[in-house]
C-alpha cells in the first residue's frame, strides 16, 4: 500500500510496528489514509480507534476515508467504526492505472 501513495504534504503517523496513517487537512474535513502490514490486520480496529480519538482531541469534526475498490472489505471496518458511504469516484494510481474509490465519512 504505502509504496503506491503519492508524495503529498501530510502528517504521517506510525501505529505500532505494523501500520501507517497519512492525515491530510481538507476543506472542512480531514482525510485519513491507512496501510497495515498483513501481520497487523487483526489490529485495524484498534489502530483506527486510536487515530480517531487523537483527531477528536485535536478538534477535528469530520473525517473522510477514501478506500480503493479492490479493498472493499475495509468498508466493513469503516462501517463498524461509524463511517457512512458517500459515493464512488474514479481515481488514478501513480502507475497511471484507473481504479474505483469508495468515499466514506464520519463526524466526530
Amino acid at each position: 500500500g504505502v509504496t503506491n501513495w503519492p508524495d503529498v504534504d501530510a502528517d504521517y503517523r506510525l501505529w505500532g510496528d505494523c501500520g501507517v496513517f497519512a492525515i491530510i487537512q481538507g476543506d472542512g474535513f480531514t482525510d485519513i489514509h491507512m496501510a497495515m502490514d498483513k501481520r497487523g490486520r487483526m489490529l485495524c480496529r484498534d489502530a483506527v480507534s486510536s487515530l480517531l480519538s487523537m483527531l477528536e482531541g485535536q478538534g477535528v469534526r469530520e473525517v473522510r476515508a477514501m478506500i480503493e475498490g479492490s479493498y472493499r472489505q475495509v468498508c466493513n471496518l469503516a462501517i463498524k467504526m461509524g463511517f457512512h458511504h458517500c459515493g464512488m469516484i474514479v481515481g488514478r494510481r501513480l502507475d497511471g492505472t484507473i481504479t474505483e474509490v469508495i468515499e466514506m465519512r464520519k463526524s466526530l
